[in-house]
């Protein structure tokens, strides 16, 4: 596996012919039609695979695992262009196992909104270990407010991941009153009461465990620890209970005891960038993951990873967060892109309305970076922040580098 970065004049046949490959295999390893052509500046996830069978009528998925003593959920893996279903024809060429031995086992824990529909996750389900499901949101007066989401269990059961309930305190419009909301649920002695009133809605419902994106004010965090010790005592130990952790976050040690997971919102600092050139983030993100590693166990923590791009007015002004679709639809209006070695990052400058604009965003050289990481400090897992509209590479990275557990 290599990654090659896609030059002035390159196609994509061109570069499938340099390197021994098909195009057809190029472009479904990148999410592109086989005649197409690269962005200038695109990252493309090279893969020579160590074994691949060529399809036979009748045959199915099970049969060829079982021939090659793997399992459906890594062929469907291995296999983005299966699109994370069952359906073979013949003639079609099956990567069966892959060149690149493992570093390791890995959790992916993926989120999703409740009224996602269930087609929209079937391709990255394979690649999951758990959903996380939003949002069981806290009311104003601290009442609990249980999604509709029966069908993203299903759907999420049916693919081999364990949801897991994400407790919010955002509003309808955002995180004006968050902390309000989370006063009222957690203070004046109600967090015993309301720790057990999430247990019924989460055994009735089929989820596996919790997951805590609360904020922490100052005053609260010894009822905050109780309550989340409380979950997971109730809960058993072989539920999941997470919390989310943002980097300033000072209790780690604590809190890596109540819970039996810590998410390390490295994602947050995609939007702590200066333009017109980013400001070393993969610095930032190596830093804040080595200081929490120290305090708390490694394999109890997450590493979250942003599957959007964030676009900033160049100079002054607010950003936007933008699904990565934006960034191709960009760069064939004229975008340029452009990869910062230092920070370790692509980004896109493009102009829109007479202004000069600046679109950050992860690729698969980036995110190899941070799964190099990973792998270095021997942290647990990675968050995909939105689980939906991930680029085909990216998963395929995943799933090239590790062994994902499927719980």
């Amino acid at each position: 596996m290599d990654i090659y970065r896609v030059k002035e004049g390159d196609t994509l046949a061109g570069i499938a012919r340099e390197r021994g490959l098909l195009p057809t295999e190029l472009g479904e390893a990148n999410g592109l039609p086989a005649d197409g052509v690269p962005a200038v500046g695109q990252a493309l996830l090279l893969r020579t695979p160590q074994r691949t069978h060529l399809v036979r009528e009748g045959e199915t998925l099970t049969e060829l695992a079982r021939r090659y003593r793997t399992t459906v959920a890594r062929l469907r893996q291995l296999n983005p262009a299966l699109g994370g279903g069952s359906a073979l024809y013949p003639g079609m060429s099956l990567t069966v196992a892959s060149a690149t031995p493992p570093l390791g086992s890995l959790s992916v824990l993926g989120f999703a909104n409740a009224a996602t529909p269930p087609e929209e996750l079937t391709p990255v389900l394979p690649y999951l270990s758990y959903l996380a499901v939003l949002a069981c949101r806290i009311g104003e007066e601290g009442e609990l407010t249980p999604p509709e989401d029966g069908a993203i269990l299903r759907a999420a059961r049916e693919g081999g991941a364990v949801p897991l309930l994400v407790l919010s305190a955002a509003g309808e419009d955002g995180l004006p009153g968050e902390e309000r909301r989370t006063r009222a649920f957690l203070g004046e002695d109600r967090w015993q009461a309301m720790a057990d009133a999430l247990l019924p809605l989460l055994r009735t419902r089929g989820y596996g465990g919790i997951l805590l994106d609360l904020p922490l004010p100052t005053d609260l965090r010894e009822v905050y620890l109780a309550f989340t010790v409380r979950l997971r005592h109730r809960l058993g130990h072989a539920a999941a209970v997470l919390a989310t952790l943002p980097p300033e976050e000072e209790d780690l040690t604590r809190l890596g005891r109540a819970a039996s997971c810590l998410l390390l919102e490295t994602h947050a600092f995609a939007s702590r960038f200066s333009a017109p050139a980013p400001a070393a983030p993969y610095d930032k993100v190596k830093e804040a993951a080595e200081r929490a590693a120290a305090a708390v166990r490694p394999q109890k923590l997450l590493l979250g990873l942003s599957t959007r791009a964030e676009d900033f007015p160049v100079g002054d002004g607010i950003g936007r967060v933008l699904p990565h679709s934006a960034v191709a639809s960009r760069t064939k209006e004229g975008g340029r892109l452009a990869y910062d070695p230092v920070g370790r990052v692509p980004y896109l400058t493009y102009r829109e309305e007479e202004r000069d604009r600046i679109l950050f965003f992860e690729d698969v050289e980036s995110i190899r970076e941070k799964l190099l990481l990973l792998d270095r400090l021997g942290l647990g897992g990675v968050a995909l922040h939105p689980a939906v509209g991930v680029d085909p590479a990216l998963l395929l990275l995943l799933a090239e580098l590790f062994s994902i557990v499927k719980p």
